[in-house]
C-alpha cells in the first residue's frame, strides 16, 4: 500500500531566498505575491521582513507611513486573535524590486546570525493566546509610531528594533527575545513621548 510522502514545509530562510529570487526576475512585487510565499509562517516573518529595514541606521523617506500602517494592521489582527487576512486594496499594492530586493539580502544575513541564539524557551510567552493579544497591541502602538513622519534621526530604529524582536520571538518560540522586545518597547514609547513633551512645551514657549 503506497503513502504519500508529505513535504516539508520550506524554512522562513528557504521562503527568503524564494523571495529574493523573485525580486531578480520582476521589476515590481506585489504584496499578494511576497504574502503567498510567505504564507504558513504567520505574521511573525512579516513583522521581521517589514521592520528590519527601519532598525538600520538610515531613514527612507515616505516609506515608515506605508510599512507602519501595515505593521500596525498586523499588530491589530493579533490584539484580537485573528488569522493572516488582508483586504484586496492591501493585497494589489506593489513593491519595487530593487528595494525589496535590498531589504530581503539584509534580513537573511541577520536571521542566519540571530539563528545562532535563538532557541525555544519560556514559550508560553510565544504560546499563549491572551498574551499573543498583549503583543498584538505593543506592536500597533509601535508601528503607529513608526508611522509618524519625524524628521529627527534613529527614531524608526528604537520602534523597529522591537517589533523586530516580536517577530523573531514569535518565529521561534523563543520567550527570551518576546521579553527583550517588551524592554525595549517601553524605551522606544518612552522617547517618543518624551520628544513629544518637549515639543509641546517649546510650541507653548514660541506661542506665549
Amino acid at each position: 500500500m503506497n503513502e504519500k510522502v508529505k513535504t516539508p514545509h520550506p524554512t522562513f530562510l528557504q521562503s527568503l531566498q524564494t523571495l529574493l529570487t523573485l525580486t531578480k526576475e520582476t521589476k515590481e512585487i506585489r504584496l499578494q505575491q511576497m504574502f503567498a510565499i510567505l504564507s504558513g509562517k504567520g505574521y511573525a516573518a512579516l513583522l521581521i521582513l517589514i521592520s528590519f529595514p527601519f532598525c538600520l541606521p538610515i531613514q527612507i523617506p515616505g516609506f515608515s507611513l506605508f510599512f507602519g500602517a501595515l505593521l500596525a494592521f498586523i499588530g491589530l489582527r493579533l490584539a484580537f486573535g485573528k488569522h493572516p487576512w488582508w483586504p484586496k486594496w492591501m493585497l494589489n499594492k506593489t513593491v519595487k524590486s530593487k528595494n525589496l530586493e535590498t531589504a530581503v539580502e539584509k534580513t537573511i544575513h541577520a536571521v542566519i546570525y540571530c539563528k545562532k541564539i535563538l532557541k525555544p524557551r519560556f514559550t508560553f510567552l510565544a504560546r499563549n493566546p491572551l498574551l499573543h493579544r498583549m503583543h498584538g497591541i505593543v506592536i500597533l502602538i509601535l508601528s503607529l509610531l513608526l508611522a509618524i513622519p519625524i524628521p529627527l534621526p534613529f527614531t524608526n530604529m528604537v520602534v523597529a528594533i522591537p517589533i523586530l524582536f516580536f517577530g523573531l520571538g514569535l518565529l521561534e518560540e523563543d520567550g527570551i527575545f518576546i521579553f527583550i522586545a517588551y524592554m525595549l518597547s517601553f524605551l522606544g514609547i518612552g522617547l517618543f513621548f518624551g520628544i513629544f513633551w518637549y515639543s509641546k512645551g517649546h510650541l507653548e514657549r514660541i506661542l506665549s
